[in-house]
């Protein structure tokens, strides 16, 4: 099986070879393929990779990446961290997709406490 250290050797090689854009497809790749728990350090590299290489607009994509990670990795932990799903879904209606800002409202609307209380709703 392909693993964080195999997709980072490649990506590193690529970039020796002077081959950005060969290296950035293979680091895009492995993030989408790798378990978010599995590519912590191929994800640190690829911004740094970005930081050096890409344009603003691919910077700044990186960063909001990088954000959508965080929130991604405490909501699997914190699925009623309601604060965490409302920062969310505010970086979400600023990228300004659709289907994404969709998704995460949905999401956030199936993690409603099973009481009705109001003490169980957290902020």
């Amino acid at each position: 099986m392909l693993d964080e250290h195999f997709f980072l050797k490649f990506a590193q090689f690529e970039e020796r070879q002077r081959e950005t854009e060969r290296a950035k497809v293979i680091y895009q790749q492995a993030l989408e393929q790798l378990p978010k728990g599995e590519s912590d350090l191929l994800y640190e590299k690829y911004v740094t990779f970005q930081k050096q290489f890409g344009d603003k607009e691919g910077i700044e994509d990186t960063v909001l990446s990088k954000r959508v990670f965080v929130y991604e990795e405490e909501l699997h932990g914190h699925p009623l961290n309601y604060d965490c799903w409302i920062d969310y879904i505010r970086l979400e209606e600023s990228r300004g997709d659709i289907d994404k800002i969709r998704n995460v409202y949905e999401r956030a609307l199936a993690n409603v406490p099973p009481v009705l209380e109001k003490r169980f709703w957290k902020r």
